[in-house]
C-alpha cells in the first residue's frame, strides 16, 4: 500500500497546473480550492461570477468568465509545445494570448523572446525582452538580448 500511495503521490506532482471548467460550482470550487491550497498553479471558467469564483480569486485562483477556448489554448506548456515542435509562428500568438490572459506576464514575453529569436526575428525577440525586463530583470533576459545583438552583428558582417 506504501508504494502504490508513493507512486500516486509522484505522479500527481508530475502535474503543476489544473483548469477547471464549470469553477464556481459546488464540487468543481471545492477541488480546486484544495488543489490551490496543496500548490498547484489553478485556474478556471465559469459562466458568472458568485461567492465561490469570487473567494477562489482571494485565495490567488485565475478565474475566467465565460468558457472560451482560448483560455485553456493559451495556457504556458501550450505554447512550449509548439516551441518544441518548431512552430514559432503558432507559440508566438499561444504566448501574446497568454500575456493577455495573465495580463503583463514576465514568462510570456521571455518565451514570446525565444519563440522570435529561434526563426531569426531579432528585432522583433529584442521588443518582447523589453517587455519581459519590464516585468522582472533576470540574467537569462539580459543574456538573451546579448545573444540576440550577437546574431544580429554576425548577419551585418555576413552582408558586408
Amino acid at each position: 500500500m506504501i508504494n502504490e500511495h508513493a507512486h500516486f503521490d509522484t505522479f500527481m506532482r508530475r502535474i503543476r497546473k489544473v483548469h477547471f471548467v464549470g469553477i464556481g460550482g459546488a464540487g468543481m470550487s471545492g477541488i480546486a480550492d484544495v488543489m490551490n491550497t496543496l500548490g498547484y498553479d489553478v485556474s478556471g471558467t465559469d459562466l458568472s461570477d458568485n461567492v465561490s469564483t469570487k473567494n477562489l480569486q482571494k485565495a490567488g485562483v485565475k478565474v475566467y468568465q465565460g468558457h472560451d477556448p482560448a483560455y485553456v489554448k493559451a495556457r504556458y506548456n501550450l505554447s512550449l509545445t509548439f516551441m518544441d515542435a518548431k512552430k514559432y509562428e503558432e507559440a508566438v500568438d499561444s504566448f501574446k494570448n497568454l500575456a493577455v490572459l495573465e495580463g503583463d506576464s514576465y514568462r510570456a514575453y521571455y518565451s514570446m523572446g525565444l519563440s522570435y529569436y529561434y526563426p531569426g526575428l531579432h528585432d522583433e525577440a529584442l521588443e518582447a525582452y523589453d517587455m519581459a525586463l519590464e516585468q522582472k530583470e533576470t540574467v537569462n533576459v539580459l543574456n538573451n538580448i546579448g545573444l540576440v545583438y550577437d546574431a544580429m552583428g554576425n548577419k551585418k558582417k555576413e552582408l558586408n
